[in-house]
């Protein structure tokens, strides 16, 4: 995972645990797109528990529910998962928002509107790993079945010259969609 610093550092995962490697240790090259924020350098001794206290969850289900699409949304591979944050005006869903989209792909941008069509979609998923969509009122059938076609990696817009773009998982895997 890019921490998108300065020192180019990244924190490698496995089934063992985590480490912080710089960047002559790191076997792959990332892609930075403009408006990409750096994440802290991790600390050990933490637990996911601490985030509870910063989001409006209503029961032990909803909280199981956020911490799975946290986890998930730091795969490398997909299928990603699509969060929906539902809630009455003030109940701090855009916190909640910003919030996660920061623990995982902090942005100068954190939230959008809804796309216009597919292409702007495509557009936004090859410029983050997490697309946050913000204050949407209804879900146009097109977007449902973009947000789908993203979290599995299908086929989504069509190219100018009229041809299914594919999106690469070699140099962009994909992006964990996130709504509220």
């Amino acid at each position: 995972m890019d921490l998108a610093n300065d020192r180019w550092e990244a924190v490698e995962i496995t089934t063992d645990g985590w480490r912080v490697v710089e960047s002559e240790a790191t076997p792959v090259r990332f892609r930075r797109p403009r408006g990409m924020l750096a994440l802290p350098v991790p600390k050990r001794g933490g637990t996911v528990d601490e985030l509870k206290q910063f989001v409006n969850v209503s029961d032990d289900d909803s909280w199981r529910l956020l911490v799975a699409w946290l986890v998930q949304a730091l795969r490398p591979r997909g299928p990603y998962p699509v969060l929906l944050l539902q809630g009455e005006q003030g109940s701090a869903k855009s916190t909640a928002e910003r919030l996660l989209r920061a623990l995982v792909d902090p942005s100068v941008a954190p939230l959008r509107t809804t796309p216009r069509n597919e292409h702007d979609l495509y557009i936004a998923a090859t410029n983050a790993w997490v697309i946050a969509l913000d204050n949407i009122s209804n879900l146009k059938p097109w977007l449902s079945d973009g947000l789908c076609r993203l979290s599995t990696g299908g086929d989504l817009a069509p190219a100018p010259s009229g041809r299914t773009a594919r999106r690469n998982s070699s140099t962009h895997p994909g992006p964990s969609s996130l709504m509220a």
